[in-house]
């Protein structure tokens, strides 16, 4: 794992696709997991180093304060330049580790904005303003445009099109914002996307929609 920052009070990283974030198997004296990305979700990630350290952030999170951003490709041509994504996310009844938009789920949002089109797929910018498990995925699955690659909420025929030159989900947590636990600094973090979803952009990129 690549760190991107450390100091005697936390750590963040640049977490590859592949990797699980297992709080049990992860969680030491000296790491302590804040939030997590999945499993093929790649992008950053902070950690503290002290339990006291640990809540701070996590009230951060719960307060909304932390601003995160994400990359993400996907299936067809979006039709709005930005646009916020209000729907209710609950566990699916059917499928396990499966989540849906469902009357009566927790309270999701997720703001979205185009960063550029390749051929029939769309690069959006987000913003998730809540932290439901699989959030940015249902709620694109829900406007139609389900993130290339992703193994749950694409279709069967898109995810047999996107095994072609996508090998897991083109989703990446580019850039990460928060205070400092114990100084109050705002501390920002920007990553590149990794050479995998580079690697897709170039494949595609000779179809541009205009």
């Amino acid at each position: 794992m690549e760190i991107v920052y450390e100091d005697d009070d936390l750590f963040v990283i640049n977490k590859p696709p592949g990797l699980v974030i297992d709080r049990e198997a992860l969680e030491t004296d000296e790491r302590l997991v804040v939030h997590r990305l999945d499993k093929d979700t790649s992008g950053l990630l902070v950690f503290a180093k002290a339990p006291g350290v640990l809540e701070t952030l996590q009230r951060q999170f719960k307060e909304r304060k932390v601003k995160k951003r994400y990359l993400a490709l996907v299936h067809g041509k979006v039709g709005l330049r930005s646009g916020v994504i209000d729907k209710p996310i609950g566990r699916a009844l059917k499928g396990v580790g499966k989540f849906v938009i469902v009357k009566g789920g927790r309270v999701s949002v997720t703001s979205y904005s185009v960063r550029e089109f390749f051929g029939d797929y769309t690069l959006l910018e987000l913003e998730p303003h809540t932290g439901r498990t699989h959030q940015i995925r249902v709620h694109l699955k829900s406007i139609n445009h389900p993130v290339v690659g992703d193994k749950i909420y694409a279709s069967r025929r898109q995810q047999k099109e996107d095994e072609k030159f996508c090998e897991r989900q083109f989703l990446h947590a580019y850039r990460l914002g928060f205070e400092h636990p114990r100084t109050g600094e705002w501390l920002s973090f920007e990553v590149d996307l990794p050479k995998d979803l580079q690697s897709v952009l170039r494949m595609i990129n000779d179809q541009p929609l205009k």
